[in-house]
């Protein structure tokens, strides 16, 4: 999945469909550390905002044809830090 979305010599719908993917396989508890293996910077800009009333964040993700997608993440430090929901 992760060698198909970065890939730019295939369908752009089917880069899209294999980031998708990929990013379903981020189940609640999966470590932000891991997520980092299969998402480089280019994706995971690093953008992020504090989910309203809540004790979460999110980070910004790029797809493939530029859409934008979001992580919810919980943990104070990087290292730590693991997929909410």
């Amino acid at each position: 999945m992760a060698g198909i979305y970065q890939d730019k010599s295939q369908p752009m719908s089917e880069r899209v469909a294999a980031f998708n993917r990929l990013l379903n396989t981020f189940k609640p508890g999966t470590p932000v550390t891991l997520m980092d293996k299969y998402l480089p910077d280019s994706v995971a800009d690093m953008d992020s905002r504090i989910a309203e009333n809540q004790p979460y964040f999110q980070i910004h993700l790029n797809a493939p044809n530029g859409s934008d997608r979001w992580i919810t993440v919980k943990g104070e430090f990087p290292e730590t830090q693991i997929v909410a929901f």
